[in-house]
C-alpha cells in the first residue's frame, strides 16, 4: 500500500490517504534537510517542495476536491488551513469524482 503511494508519487491522477501523504512528507522533510545541510541553501527545500505538489493534489482527490485548490499554498494564512487539513480529514468512502480510494483501487488504476 505504501509503496503504490510511492510509485506514483509524480503523478497526479488518483487518490492516497493521510498515511501515504504523511508518509510522503516525512520522507521529503527528510530529504530537505540532508540537502539544506549539504548545501547549505534554502534553494533546497523549495526543489524538495515541488515533490509534495502531486501529493497534496492526490490527497484534495482523496477529500472530492479539485486539485487546483492546492493554489491555497500561495495564500498566507491559507497555506496553514490547506496543509491541517489535508493531514486531518479523512477521504471520502467509497468512489469518488477522481476514483476508487487506495486501498479499494481497481488494478487497471494503480
Amino acid at each position: 500500500m505504501y509503496l503504490s503511494a510511492l510509485s506514483n508519487i509524480f503523478s497526479i491522477k488518483g487518490r492516497i490517504n493521510r498515511r501515504q501523504y504523511l508518509l510522503i512528507l516525512i520522507l521529503f522533510a527528510i530529504l530537505a534537510g540532508s540537502l539544506v545541510s549539504v548545501t547549505q541553501s534554502q534553494g533546497a527545500i523549495y526543489f524538495a517542495s515541488l515533490f509534495i505538489i502531486p501529493s497534496q493534489i492526490k490527497r484534495l482527490h482523496d477529500l472530492n476536491l479539485s486539485g487546483w485548490f492546492v493554489l491555497l499554498a500561495l495564500v498566507p494564512g491559507a497555506n496553514l488551513l490547506l496543509g491541517l487539513g489535508l493531514v486531518i480529514f479523512s477521504g471520502s468512502r467509497g468512489e469518488n469524482n477522481y476514483g476508487f480510494p487506495p486501498h479499494l483501487a481497481k488494478p487497471e488504476e494503480k
